[in-house]
């Protein structure tokens, strides 16, 4: 049960900190006429980002171990995505844009923290005793 709390929580925080820092806390570069590849990496990262915290919210209410696991791959699939978009859609070329100098490292740094968060979680869940009480579960629902 702790370890289920302390794991969501964090994927909450920083789903809404990856949603949050293209626009609101590290913006990417503001071009009103012309949209730049940051801004539509910055669009990307904040639906990453709402889909990270979303699955924490999943996560925090699920007993059974396995969907549990299965969120876990999740989010380390979205903390590669994260990075992702920064090299596949991009960011300006110019290394001294808000994008490169702000955006970039905040995005990485919140990506490389839930991707500690959830390889150690799955270690935790791999090597956790199986719940009697989910084992019961899905003894009852085979024999039936």
């Amino acid at each position: 049960m702790k370890n289920r709390v302390t794991v969501a929580t964090l994927n909450v925080i920083l789903g809404a900190f990856i949603a949050l820092i293209p626009f609101v806390l590290f913006p990417v570069c503001n071009h009103d006429e012309k949209r730049m590849a940051c801004y539509f990496t910055g669009k990307a990262e904040v639906v990453t980002g709402i889909a990270v915290a979303v699955l924490g919210i999943v996560y925090l209410v699920s007993k059974c171990k396995g969907i549990r696991i299965g969120i876990t791959i999740a989010e380390i699939v979205n903390a590669v995505v994260v990075i992702s978009f920064i090299k596949v859609i991009g960011l300006c070329k110019m290394a001294t844009m808000a994008c490169q100098v702000k955006t970039k490292p905040a995005l990485i740094v919140a990506s490389i923290i839930l991707l500690v968060v959830q390889i150690a979680n799955l270690v935790v869940l791999s090597k956790g005793h199986n719940d009697e009480k989910n084992s019961e579960i899905h003894s009852k629902e085979d024999k039936e």
